[in-house]
């Protein structure tokens, strides 16, 4: 009974500190989309899955092998031992998350599975009020917790899809978070 208490208290715990932490976590995409002038009152669509982190490090690094891609563009802040420390961390996390009201608590955010996006029923509902769709990453922090990368992929509703797909670097400064840089994602440009 004890083991089982204990348990609980464990959890409970650990429930409430994640749900604490996650504004704060977020605080930096929420800069961002504040800095894009974003209207709050205007429904706008959040793919309820949160990206997977490969792609946003995949952007950073500048080219993969896989799909045998290279940009010879690498942003001022690619530092190789840090890239590959950011890559421990994030590139193996295959939790599948996803973003909650409470994550961008300014927003009239629509939360839209990724299974349902652009069939039939998509254009059904959303033909006659097109709105814009954001698919955002995990935040991943980077050189020492100076940077936070995330990937931003946006579109609209109509049959244009998601039409620029990048990443955003932001620096916190003077308890401000700011973009630093944005980098656009080589395949699809």
């Amino acid at each position: 009974m004890k083991n089982i208490i204990i348990l609980i208290s464990i959890i409970t715990t650990s429930l409430i500190s994640n749900a604490q932490n996650t504004v704060d976590d977020y605080d930096s995409i929420n800069a961002y989309l504040d800095s894009r002038n974003i209207n709050p009152k205007k429904p706008s669509m959040v793919i309820k899955e949160k990206g997977n982190n490969k792609g946003a490090l995949r952007i950073f690094y500048g080219g993969d092998e896989l799909s045998h891609y290279t940009n010879n563009y690498r942003s001022p802040l690619f530092n190789q031992k840090a890239w590959e420390e950011m890559c421990k961390i994030y590139s193996n996390d295959t939790i599948p998350r996803s973003w909650k009201p409470i994550d961008f608590p300014n927003y009239n955010f629509i939360y839209q599975e990724k299974k349902g996006l652009w069939n039939f029923e998509f254009f059904d509902k959303y033909e006659r009020s097109p709105m814009n769709v954001y698919f955002i990453s995990e935040p991943m922090y980077y050189n020492q917790n100076k940077y936070v990368i995330f990937e931003f992929s946006e579109g609209i509703t109509g049959t244009g899809g998601i039409q620029r797909n990048q990443i955003i670097i932001m620096k916190k400064n003077k308890d401000k978070w700011e973009v630093v840089e944005t980098i656009y994602d080589y395949i699809l440009h």
